[in-house]
């Protein structure tokens, strides 16, 4: 009897003091279909989710992550198949090694695609660089894509970006610096934009806190590097330009990309440069607008 005692106190020792461990690791939650995928010669971190023959891959903006969709992503899930993946250099993919180019970028892509046996005509929504992407492959492979919503896209008529292709003397023309500041920050994400939602601008420092400058450096004169009045005439998919209006580029300089575009269309949102995470209620209906508008031509 002594010994049954003796077991059951040490057994009620061990729940008791396990018990905080197994609470905490429960509360852990990581995303189950995240993994990595080795394409084109580096790893990427990819997350695919949804149902559905319809595959709408988001890609992120400079020093940011696949968590950027992390308020689009669920909905969209809904009704369609979802990829998003970190880019080479960001996020938790594989670091970017030396110089990086624009090729380097939309093989990635392409690779992944493969990788995952997507086959089919995807429809390509990007943010910022991620957008200047989008439109890239769009123009190179159109036996892979169906439409491109490009959002605030890093993508300039002339190679150099924004400081090249700015009216002379105007705010616009002045560079933007990549690095952690107040300034750059505030002036991609708006100061009453991280005051009406803080949840969601804490969300944005916490991916940016995460970025590594690396792949900043290398991937900027990559995309800088493109002159788009060559790459969107090549686009013969439909493709909207979205404008963010609370951004220092002006709404002017991104409907030129549209009107340069065989089947472009335009639309300004009333928000900042990283409008997925600053604005998902304006964004979210403009893509699902696109995707039916899309799919009834098909």
């Amino acid at each position: 009897m002594n010994a049954l005692k003796s077991s059951a106190m040490a057994l009620a020792w061990l729940v008791a003091t396990s018990a905080p461990a197994l609470l905490h690791a429960a509360a852990v939650k990581v995303p189950a279909l995240t993994q990595w995928a080795e394409t084109n010669g580096v790893h990427l971190r990819y997350e695919l989710s949804g149902r559905g023959t319809d595959t709408v891959v988001l890609m992120h903006e400079m020093s940011t992550s696949l968590e950027s969709w992390d308020y689009i992503a669920p909905e969209l899930a809904r009704t369609h198949r979802v990829l998003r993946y970190d880019l080479r250099g960001f996020g938790l993919s594989e670091r970017a090694q030396g110089a990086l180019t624009m090729n380097d970028e939309m093989e990635d892509l392409r690779g992944l695609l493969d990788t995952l046996g997507i086959h089919e005509k995807v429809t390509l929504v990007g943010g910022a660089v991620g957008g200047a992407i989008a439109l890239n492959f769009a123009a190179v492979h159109p036996d892979l894509v169906k439409g491109v919503v490009a959002i605030s896209p890093a993508a300039y008529m002339k190679p150099g970006g924004m400081a090249t292709n700015m009216p002379a003397g105007s705010a616009s023309a002045a560079p933007v610096s990549a690095a952690p500041g107040a300034q750059s920050v505030d002036a991609a994400y708006p100061v009453a934009l991280q005051k009406a939602h803080p949840d969601r601008y804490a969300h944005f420092l916490a991916i940016q806190a995460a970025a590594d400058q690396q792949g900043t450096t290398v991937t900027t004169p990559a995309v800088y590097a493109v002159a788009f009045s060559e790459v969107l005439p090549r686009i013969q998919t439909p493709t909207l330009i979205v404008a963010t209006s609370q951004w220092m580029r002006p709404p002017s300089s991104f409907k030129e990309l549209a009107d340069a575009t065989p089947k472009g269309q335009f639309k300004v949102i009333d928000t900042g440069h990283f409008a997925a995470i600053e604005s998902p209620e304006l964004v979210l209906p403009v893509v699902k607008e696109f995707l039916a508008q899309n799919r009834a031509l098909h």
